[in-house]
C-alpha cells in the first residue's frame, strides 16, 4: 500500500515522522508482515488457503513469535 497511508496511519496514531525513509522501511516491513501471515494460512485440510479467523490467528501468533525472538 503507499507510504501515504502508512503516514497517515502513524500520524493518527501519535507517531510523528517526517524521514520519508522511516515511513517508507514500516510500509515494506508491514507488507512483508501481512504477506507471511497470509501465506502461513494454509492449513485447510485440502492444502489450499484459507483465510478463516482460526488460520490468521494461528499465523499472525507464529509471525509475532518470530519477531521476538
Amino acid at each position: 500500500f503507499p507510504n501515504e497511508v502508512t503516514a497517515n496511519i502513524s500520524r493518527e496514531s501519535g507517531m510523528n515522522c517526517t524521514d520519508n525513509n522511516v515511513i517508507k522501511l514500516i510500509t515494506i516491513l508491514t507488507e512483508k508482515f501481512i504477506s507471511d501471515v497470509v501465506s502461513g494460512c494454509k492449513s485447510n485440510s485440502n492444502g489450499e488457503s484459507s483465510l478463516q479467523l482460526e488460520n490468521v490467528k494461528r499465523a499472525i501468533s507464529k509471525q509475532i513469535g518470530r519477531a521476538s525472538c
